[in-house]
């Protein structure tokens, strides 16, 4: 490695450190004291999909009871493209309502082949991580247009 491009040990720690930062916010959970989301209507009772990443059951469980769907598989795309496809018969068929797309674990391929199903029953959404909060985040900003800039939303204008 060329002595410009050399981090060191002291560079990869603090490199560590930012991606332990990092992975503890795609996992945060809301405080179990706070009120329930106020976008359950969004998500309640819909079959859902998680796509990419390495299927977490504990994770996939708390997902599960907080977006209040009623079923909520995960698929992984290590495999390349075939679960996706797969994936794919199963929106045209209508047996799915919802995808959560986690940004951070798949690939372009496979993300574009998702937003590029057209069917009007099932909603393909970009989740940062698969953090609860995370997962909410991408909801409100893809189904209720709400951001930082927009707090109300789309949909309250």
């Amino acid at each position: 490695m060329a002595p410009d491009t050399d981090v060191g040990a002291s560079g990869l720690t603090v490199l560590a450190r930012e991606i332990e930062v990092r992975d503890a916010d795609d996992l945060e959970d809301p405080d179990p004291s706070d009120s329930p989301w106020a976008h359950h209507a969004c998500t309640l009772g819909l079959r859902a999909v998680i796509v990419g990443g390495d299927r977490r059951p504990e994770r996939e469980e708390v997902i599960k009871a907080d977006l209040a769907v009623s079923e909520l598989t995960w698929i992984t795309t290590d495999k390349g493209m075939r679960h996706v496809q797969a994936l794919e018969s199963r929106i045209n068929s209508g047996t799915v309502d919802l995808v959560l797309v986690l940004q951070r674990f798949i690939g372009h391929s496979a993300t574009d082949k998702l937003f590029a199903i057209k069917n009007p029953s099932c909603r393909v959404v970009l989740v940062g991580g698969y953090g609860v909060v995370s997962i909410r985040r991408g909801l409100e900003r893809h189904l209720l247009g709400i951001t930082d800039a927009n707090p109300e939303g789309a949909l309250n204008k």
